[in-house]
């Protein structure tokens, strides 16, 4: 809910993997949804998390963007 509200302008996600593919699945509709937040922190989170939020969101709409430590492998991808 918190992320349908049109106040919420930031989000930081912080440490807090998110394990299951359909809890992922889930976490991205709810950010490809929110048309307010305009300001995204998604670190420490892991490979595969960053991995499966960076192919499934549009991130052209975002301010400022920041996926620091998360030990992402681009295994030769330039689309990042």
């Amino acid at each position: 809910e918190a992320l349908k509200s049109p106040t919420l302008k930031s989000l930081e996600w912080h440490e807090n993997s998110i394990r299951s593919t359909e809890d992922m699945s889930l976490f991205m509709r709810a950010l490809s949804q929110s048309s307010a937040v305009n300001e995204l922190s998604f670190q420490a989170n892991g490979n595969e998390n960053a991995s499966s939020l960076l192919s499934g969101i549009d991130f052209s709409t975002y301010k400022v963007l920041n996926i620091g430590g998360n030990s992402l492998e681009t295994n030769g991808r330039t689309d990042i």
